[in-house]
C-alpha cells in the first residue's frame, strides 16, 4: 500500500515537473521569438530611415548644383519650366517636390505648381535670405503642412541672387518608402515625428 502511494506521488511529481519544464521552455521560446522579431523590425526601420536620408542627400546635391547653374543662367522666366524639370527629373520621378524660385527682393520668379507665394513662403524667405551659396537649410513643417522645406541660396560664391524653396511632401515619402512595407498579414509601417505625432500608418 505504501509502495503504491509512493509510486503515485512519484508519478504526480514527474508529471508536474514535465509540465513545469514545458511551460518554462515555451515562455523562453516565445520571449526569444519576440526579441528576434523586435530586432528584425529595428533593422527594417533603420534601413528605411537610411533610404530616406540618402534620398534627401541626393535632393540636396541636386538643389546645390541647380542653384549654381541658375546663378549662371539668371532668373528670367524664359524656358524656366524646362530648365527646372531637367534639373530635378530623376528626383521628381521618385518623390513629388514643389520648387519655387525667389529673387533677392522676395518676388516669385517661378513655381513648379503654379502657386502664388503663401505666408509660409514669405516666412521661409525671411529666414533664408541671408544664406550664402552652398548652404542648405531645412524647416520642419510636418505638423502644420505635412511637408519639409529645403532652401538654398542661388549663386556660386559670396553674392546670392535669390533663393530656391523646395517643398518635400511627406505623403510622397510615405508612398515610396513606407507604403510597400508589410509585416505579416496585418502589420504596416508607421511614421512619427520627433514629438510622437503620427504622420503615416
Amino acid at each position: 500500500m505504501k509502495t503504491n502511494i509512493f509510486l503515485l506521488v512519484l508519478i504526480v511529481f514527474i508529471i508536474s515537473l514535465i509540465i513545469t519544464f514545458n511551460v518554462f521552455f515555451q515562455q523562453s521560446y516565445q520571449s526569444e521569438m519576440a526579441e528576434q522579431f523586435n530586432r528584425q523590425q529595428l533593422l527594417i526601420a533603420k534601413s528605411i530611415a537610411k533610404n530616406i536620408e540618402d534620398e534627401m542627400l541626393d535632393l540636396e546635391d541636386d538643389a546645390l548644383s541647380f542653384a549654381r547653374l541658375l546663378a549662371d543662367r539668371g532668373l528670367d522666366s524664359r524656358n524656366m519650366e524646362e530648365f527646372v524639370n531637367n534639373a530635378f527629373s530623376e528626383i521628381r520621378e521618385d518623390i513629388h517636390v514643389n520648387v519655387k524660385i525667389l529673387d533677392n527682393a522676395g518676388r516669385l520668379r517661378y513655381s513648379s505648381a503654379s502657386e502664388q507665394l503663401s505666408s509660409g513662403d514669405r516666412a521661409v524667405f525671411a529666414s533664408a535670405v541671408k544664406m550664402l551659396p552652398g548652404e542648405v537649410q531645412y524647416l520642419d513643417m510636418l505638423s502644420t503642412d505635412k511637408k519639409i522645406v529645403m532652401t538654398t541660396a542661388i549663386g556660386r560664391y559670396q553674392a546670392a541672387k535669390g533663393i530656391i524653396i523646395i517643398d518635400i511632401l511627406v505623403d510622397a515619402i510615405n508612398k515610396k518608402f513606407l507604403a510597400p512595407v508589410r509585416s505579416g498579414i496585418r502589420g504596416h509601417a508607421w511614421m512619427m515625428d520627433k514629438n510622437g505625432t503620427l504622420l503615416f500608418h
